[in-house]
């Protein structure tokens, strides 16, 4: 079933249901009905919302990466595991980042929710076109890595790495 972004839930709640979905994604019929319909915005932009920054887009990057890292450490993949764990870490960093970009710039959460999942997936095309380069799509992800774990520490204390 779509999820409604009408619903108006706590800023913290609705980002969390968004870190969700992108480390745990929808399969069959229902990925399907989402990606060919989007998220339903209900009405006209807020009149006093600001553009998203630079600063802003990298967090927003760093939401994507650490989401799709969550959702490899949940499958157990390796390389995954070799960072620190972001269940928690990264719903965290999620609910507070995403609230302070929300205040800072007044641009609805469904507008903020949008662009993590596009992040979401220019990420992982960039991951694929550069395995098919015959390159490995590591060297990629510890580049993204290595800019948002000091963001994420900034924001929270990180717990240990998960055990294989």
């Amino acid at each position: 079933s779509r999820i409604n972004c009408n619903l108006r839930l706590p800023m913290n709640s609705f980002l969390l249901l968004l870190f969700l979905s992108i480390s745990a994604p929808l399969k069959g019929p229902e990925a399907e009905s989402v990606a060919e319909t989007g998220p339903d915005f209900g009405g006209a932009p807020e009149a006093l919302a600001k553009p998203l920054t630079a600063h802003h887009m990298r967090q927003i990057g760093c939401i994507a990466t650490l989401g799709l890292i969550a959702n490899e450490q949940r499958r157990g993949i390796a390389a995954a595991l070799a960072y620190p764990n972001l269940q928690d870490s990264g719903q965290k960093f999620t609910g507070i980042v995403g609230d302070r970009i929300t205040f800072e710039t007044g641009q609805p959460r469904e507008v903020i929710a949008l662009a993590i999942r596009q992040s979401v997936t220019d990420q992982q095309r960039r991951s694929a076109a550069i395995a098919d380069e015959g390159r490995d799509p590591a060297t990629f992800v510890r580049g993204l890595m290595d800019e948002c774990l000091p963001m994420l520490d900034a924001e929270i204390t990180v717990p240990a790495k998960l055990s294989n």
